[in-house]
């Protein structure tokens, strides 16, 4: 099959955005792995300090591509997309270099289906997507052939002097590139003894000194660069025995195999049956491609290839640092030879062809999956998580060295202070986590620990062990891909025993710690609370209680159970809550055994502007399996103290508003609420005052859910405050937080909608603030459709009930396999809604015995209030 020019040209421009497009799609959807935020980092640096830095440490690139990439940023803006876009560039103009390349060595139809490979290669997508010097090696590679064609073709001076510059370059931005040009020297010189041309002497002549004056200009950089320096005698000194050498070598050829399938940062998620698929291929390619370079008439353009492919697979086989994206500059070559095998296969063995088509596909397929769907870690999830709540003089401990970079990178804003434990890659001791994690206590109030990931060097989890037996874990948020961050409160000096028998000997009484529990509390038959300290009962607004609590265990247990600490105020409303496992996690309730004595430590942060006032501290169990509160002496919770909270220091609210409304007040912000919520849920939306006067009257905070037409579409109307600590009351200088509720109606129709706040005083008129209309808009939020079924189910037990205008009940499943005392029964009810009701209904679900008594009771809405009866649709 013949193309003429045009269609060539426009097969070829097809291919390439199609290419352009691969690599351009989700450029900014996943955050940084720990390379690319290094490339981030040191390219924030000045010039200067980015030579300093190459030059300093070990295993580090040199500086070329850094700086390069520094220029770049200062007119495109440093975030991620700019920057990865920088090498999506890059890796576009290599697949037009490479098919300029192609059409000089092989036929048209030839070139085309040579360009859609390089340009559909997961190895070359994902390498083109980093934000690292990949993209920029693979067109140096790539150029670096054109070049050194040109010349020979032509015996051109200028494609002479570019192949020049594109090496010098190449090395500069990346060590093993020299490998590149010292190919091509062999080459040269291989055509020059056998042909004695005179453009095959020149070109051996000029990339000979070329080389020459390249590697003392390399030598001279690494004599003053104590780290590549370093780097290099590190390498030098291996115990490179043919035993280790060959270990060696499988572990770099598995290594090699991931980076060809997905690159580097999903590795943990090849199975091995696409790492079979890719041998497969390699092996059956390779030889094919190795009969069809047989069976061609070879020419200097031709041997080129080989050349460029070869040695430098030979090359680095032999030094022991070396993984598959450091092979991106050989992709033309490789590429060439990959279709030119595939050509000999249909030519000569169909059979073996569409194997290899399959075989090319599956590991096409899966690599896709991986680039399009797998982030790279959590680390920017979790690194917004921690500046969204971290306070100034936060410290933060990451657990593996090289996760520096990303909290330098994603971090560097945020107010605190990054530590490292281990400092050195081996996993650390409990001699070093004695020493170092006190001390980092000893200057901050706050600790993070975290992010901590699957790749952590605390492969046993001894930090966190140490800080649950030591600190007071205030929190700990998971995240998609195992990541967790935790925070912690520091650990108390001196604080009361906590088993009973040790403060009788020590003479101590409740009355002189009122905040002491000291009578054992039951919760069901599950476990007793023997003991509860806390460290204050005067916390200010922006602090934190540390409590500890004593438990005993009374049986075994298959369900899930957490301890569940709330300060509630006088109406009820929770102000700051805890709902964590024991001892952090580290205690799981299905690892429970009788008569076993936990000491557990809890922190509860009290947010900057809680309302200065008494409250209670309550504690009680939520087992998460049944979904319910066991019950503590009749109640869901057991109150275990009556704190004040005294005014504390103002805030920088998440969401910034500053609002002055006349002189009395100022709206400062407000925390951030959740996005996307789905129809008929409730959420708070919390908002940051500051009174600059006594406000003489009630004020009323009236929030709004508007469609994109500005449509009202819920409205929800609270006082602004509380009862007991009302507005009047509120003291100039001393913020206040309010929380006000906003109904998302259960019908809402999904979509984005504008959350929009006003003040009204009792009489209706509205506070307008300075410079605004009388409405001011906080945000948005995404409303979720809810998923319904209208077709009737499958139902064991059919039963008919009616509740008119509301629902029918078609029937029940029950499952009595636990049907016995402290057992449970587990009914799964089937409704069918008759009606839209407007008002949220009860389920009441009473076990009876022969003579009516109940036995056992659950009440809640439908689904555990997942589903209330107001968003329910008729059918």
């Amino acid at each position: 099959m013949q193309l003429n020019k045009r269609t060539l040209q426009w097969w070829s421009l097809v291919v390439i955005i199609l290419g352009f497009s691969l690599r351009i799609c989700n450029l900014g959807t996943f955050g940084f792995w720990v390379d690319e935020a290094a490339t981030g980092f040191i390219s924030r640096l000045s010039i200067k300090d980015i030579i300093v830095y190459t030059k300093e440490h070990s295993y580090e690139h040199p500086p070329l591509y850094y700086a390069i990439l520094h220029l770049w940023l200062q007119i495109a803006g440093d975030t991620e997309w700019p920057s990865r876009f920088f090498a999506v560039f890059w890796g576009t103009l290599a697949l037009a270099v490479a098919f300029s390349v192609f059409l000089r060595l092989a036929s048209p139809l030839f070139s085309i289906f040579s360009l859609l490979y390089l340009a559909l290669n997961p190895f070359h997508l994902a390498y083109s997507q980093e934000n690292r010097m990949y993209g920029w090696l693979s067109f140096l590679g790539a150029f670096s052939i054109l070049a050194l064609l040109k010349f020979i073709r032509n015996s051109s001076k200028k494609w002479l002097a570019l192949y020049i510059i594109a090496g010098v370059l190449g090395i500069f931005s990346h060590y093993f590139f020299l490998l590149f040009p010292i190919a091509h020297l062999a080459y040269a010189l291989t055509l020059a003894l056998s042909s004695k041309e005179k453009r095959f002497i020149e070109a051996t002549l000029t990339i000979g000194i070329v080389l020459f004056i390249l590697g003392i200009a390399l030598g001279l950089w690494l004599l003053i660069s104590p780290g590549p320096f370093s780097m290099l005698k590190a390498e030098l000194h291996q115990d490179l025995s043919p035993l280790i050498f060959w270990e060696l070598w499988k572990q770099k050829l598995r290594k090699v195999l991931v980076d060809i399938v997905v690159s580097e940062p999903r590795e943990p998620v090849i199975p091995t049956p696409i790492l079979l698929c890719t041998l497969a291929l390699w092996l059956l390619v390779t030889w094919a491609s190795t009969r069809g370079i047989l069976t061609c008439k070879p020419n200097e353009l031709f041997l080129l290839l080989v050349f460029s492919l070869y040695i430098p697979l030979v090359e680095m086989s032999l030094i022991p640092h070396v993984i598959g994206r450091h092979f991106i500059y050989l992709a033309l070559p490789f590429t060439f030879f990959l279709t030119l095998g595939l050509k000999f296969l249909w030519k000569s063995y169909r059979f073996a062809f569409i194997l290899s088509i399959v075989l090319l596909v599956a590991t096409l397929g899966y690599g896709y999956k991986h680039i399009y769907t797998v982030p790279k870690g959590d680390f920017k999830l979790a690194a917004a998580y921690i500046s969204a709540n971290s306070r100034p003089g936060d410290a933060v401990l990451i657990t593996h060295p090289h996760a520096i970079f990303l909290a330098l990178y994603y971090l560097q804003d945020a107010p605190i202070s990054l530590y490292i434990l281990p400092e050195s890659i081996h996993h650390p001791t409990p001699q070093e986590i004695e020493e170092k994690v006190p001390s980092i206590f000893k200057g901050h109030q706050r600790l993070w620990l975290g992010p901590v990931d699957p790749g952590t060097l605390d492969v046993e989890g001894l930090i966190e062990r140490w800080l649950s037996s030591n600190a007071f874990q205030v929190e700990k948020k998971w995240f998609p891909q195992s990541s967790y961050v935790a925070l912690y409160l520091p650990p108390i000096k001196l604080y009361l025993p906590l088993v009973m028998q040790q403060w009788d000997n020590l003479r101590l009484s409740s009355d002189s710690f009122g905040f002491a529990v000291e009578e054992p509390h039951n919760f069901g038959d599950l476990v007793q609370l023997r003991a509860a300290y806390l460290d204050t009962l005067q916390p200010n607004a922006g602090s934190g209680i540390r409590i500890l609590l004593h438990w005993r265990i009374l049986k075994k247990t298959n369900d899930y159970i957490m301890i569940s600490i709330k300060l509630q105020d006088q109406d009820g409303q929770v102000w700051a809550a805890r709902l964590s496992p024991m001892q952090g996690g580290l205690l799981p309730s299905q690892n429970w055994q009788p008569e076993q004595e936990v000491d557990d430590r809890h922190g509860l942060w009290i947010n900057e502007c809680t309302p200065p006032g008494k409250y209670r501290l309550v504690v009680g169990l939520y087992n998460v399996t049944s979904g319910t509160n066991i019950k503590v002496e009749g109640q869901d919770y057991l109150e275990i103290a009556k704190v004040e909270v005294k005014p504390g220091p103002l805030v920088t609210p998440a969401v910034s508003i500053n609002l002055r409304f006349g002189s009395d007040l100022i709206l400062l912000g407000a925390d951030q609420w959740p996005r996307e919520m789905e129809q008929g849920a409730t959420f708070p939306v919390s908002l940051y005052w500051l009174p600059q006067a006594p406000p003489q009257s009630k004020l009323f905070v009236n929030l709004e859910l508007r469609d994109k037409k500005g449509r009202t579409k819920s409205s929800s109307k609270h006082l602004l405050g509380v009862s007991w600590y009302p507005i009047e009351k509120w003291e100039p200088g001393i913020c206040v937080k309010s929380i006000q509720p906003v109904q998302i109606p259960g019908r809402l129709a999904p979509g984005r909608y504008s959350l929009y706040g006003t003040i009204v005083t009792e009489k209706g008129t509205a506070f307008t603030p300075e410079g605004q209309s009388s409405s001011w808009r906080l945000g948005t939020v995404e409303v979720r459709a809810i998923p319904r079924s209208f077709r009737k189910p499958y139902v064991a037990n059919p039963f008919e009930a009616k509740v008119e205008g509301v629902a029918k009940l078609l029937g029940y499943e029950l499952d009595a396999s636990e049907a016995r005392p402290g057992g449970r029964l587990r009914l799964t009810l089937f409704w069918q809604a008759t009606g839209e009701p407007e008002s949220s209904y009860t389920v009441f679900t009473h076990l009876l015995g022969p003579d009516g008594k109940m036995w056992g009771q659950k009440d809640n809405p439908p689904a555990k209030g997942s589903r209330p009866t107001t968003t329910w649709v008729k059918g």
